[in-house]
Order: C-alpha cells, then sequence, then structure tokens
C-alpha cells in the first residue's frame, strides 16, 4: 500500500471545483491528471490546481498516466457511463456522484 494516493479528475466544471477542493485538503492525495473536452475549463484547472497534466480525452489521461489510483468523475450525467467502465476496465477506483442518466431508459 502506497501512502500517497495520485488522483485524477475527469471533467473539470462546477461540480469538479469541490473535488479540487477535497483533493487539495488531503495532504496523502496528489492531483496529477485532470481532463476536459473544453479548452478553457481545462486551462483553468491546471493554472488553478496544477502543476497537472491535462488531456481534452479521458481515455488518452487513462492510457498515458500510468501511476493513478483513483478517477473522479465529474462530468455530464450522459457522460458518465462509458467513463466510469473506461476506469473500472483499468483496474482504477472510481469516485462518482452524479447518475448514470437522466432517466431509467438512459441507464
Amino acid at each position: 500500500m502506497t501512502d500517497r494516493l495520485n488522483v485524477a479528475v475527469i471533467g473539470c466544471g462546477g461540480h469538479a471545483q469541490h473535488h479540487f477542493r477535497m483533493i487539495a485538503a488531503e495532504p496523502r492525495v496528489h492531483l496529477v491528471a485532470v481532463a476536459d473536452v473544453d479548452p478553457t475549463r481545462l486551462e483553468n484547472a491546471a493554472e488553478t490546481h496544477g502543476p497537472v497534466r491535462t488531456f481534452d480525452d479521458h481515455r488518452r489521461l487513462l492510457d498515458e498516466v500510468t501511476d493513478l489510483h483513483v478517477v473522479h468523475v465529474t462530468t455530464m450525467p450522459g457522460h458518465l457511463v462509458a467513463i466510469v467502465l473506461d476506469c473500472l476496465e483499468r483496474g482504477l477506483h472510481v469516485s462518482v456522484e452524479k447518475p448514470p442518466g437522466m432517466s431509467s431508459a438512459d441507464t
């Protein structure tokens, strides 16, 4: 077991800000990467919470950051399932608070 957990955040919008604060408050947790499809949000997250590696595609983050332990997924509900499954298939722990879809038909 490691004394330090490497964490990534996928989705850097408003809800992610709470996750960034929680990560920053815990000295044993190290934010190593962020991903977002919006370049402005991605740049803001890197400037505010960096230095971190940045990615415009969550799959590239998962492929290239090989020392991850936990991923916080804070994207819109319609995108969650595919991202969470990509993380789980790589054996990562995942933190996600939103529902997987907007209706039961979506899940």
